[in-house]
């Protein structure tokens, strides 16, 4: 007896390979009209900031590594890439050549950075990194080279990761031209603080209410400012002495006195002016600022006064 199959695949031939034929032709328009939509795109640049003036930092190399592996894009690029997401690294390199700040010279500071960024089909994602100086006399010569990493469009950039700014010496014999470069700057630093004009750390009379040696909150603010000036010069010491009005015995004026004096001193203390810089004094009654027997005389006369010491 003949399978109830017997003769029946010969005859399945056509309506397959007609199958077939109907499954090529359906996806053909697909194809085509997906060749039709354009690429995603990435364009790349460098802004140099760094070189310009008088800093003496020459801009060597650009390096770009899109996906862990390199591409060339010198002075700027556009390329398509896939749809997507995408890691480009960058990695620029400075070499210090200055004929005003010498202590750059024989430096190379290498910044590197990485931006993860989505590829949408018909979309240009714009990725550019910029070496700046830091500005400002407090920053220290091997800290003022910057990088920083940035792209758009926002809602395409997904992560932006800038390295720290790394510096080496270009040759072997250079070694020890570090230390040299902290002394000389240290030294600029140092004279040029020796011989800027200093302003007196003045201080008006903190004031207090009756029988009292709480600080008020303007008091509070001023000698925030005085503790800013006297950490500043450190070679100034200060008498604080503590007075009184004319009312009350004069032991208890003498302790009232004293503790006001020891509220202020413990204020400066807690902002950081040592112990030793500061001696606290008390008139008590003995050196009223007016002989009126008004509560606007006795308001004055309420009050610790600073007097500078002498080494």
């Amino acid at each position: 007896m003949c399978s109830p199959f017997s003769g029946g695949i010969p005859s399945l031939g056509p309506v397959v390979a007609g199958l077939l034929s109907w499954a090529v032709l359906a996806g053909l328009p697909a194809r085509a009209a997906g060749a039709d939509e354009p690429s995603p795109g990435l364009e790349v640049s460098h802004v140099d900031e760094l070189g310009k003036g008088s800093w003496g930092l020459s801009l060597r190399s650009v390096e770009y590594m899109l996906d862990g592996g390199p591409f060339e894009a010198e002075g700027g690029a556009r390329l398509e890439v896939s749809p997507g997401v995408h890691v480009l690294g960058v990695r620029l390199v400075y070499e210090g050549r200055s004929p005003l700040f010498g202590y750059l010279d024989g430096y190379r500071f290498v910044m590197q950075g990485r931006i993860t960024f989505k590829a949408r089909p018909g979309n240009t994602v714009q990725v550019w990194s910029t070496g700046y100086a830091h500005e400002g006399w407090t920053v220290r010569w091997q800290d003022r080279p910057g990088f920083r990493l940035e792209g758009r469009p926002q809602g395409d950039i997904l992560r932006i990761e800038n390295g720290l700014v790394e510096r080496e010496p270009l040759e072997p014999e250079t070694e020890g031209a570090d230390e040299k470069a902290r002394q000389v700057v240290d030294e600029v630093l140092a004279q040029a603080e020796a011989s800027a004009p200093r302003k007196p750390c003045r201080q008006e009379p903190v004031l207090f209410d009756f029988a009292d040696t709480q600080l008020r909150p303007e008091a509070r603010e001023a000698l925030a400012r005085l503790s800013r000036c006297l950490l500043s010069q450190p070679s100034l010491r200060l008498r604080l002495v503590g007075h009184c009005d004319a009312r009350g015995t004069g032991s208890l004026n003498a302790n009232l006195g004293l503790g006001r004096a020891l509220t202020v001193a413990g204020f400066l203390w807690s902002q950081g002016v040592p112990r030793e810089r500061l001696e606290v004094d008390t008139r008590g009654t003995e050196a009223l600022v007016c002989q009126k027997r008004t509560e606007a005389c006795y308001a004055r006369s309420r009050r610790v006064e600073f007097i500078p010491v002498a080494r």
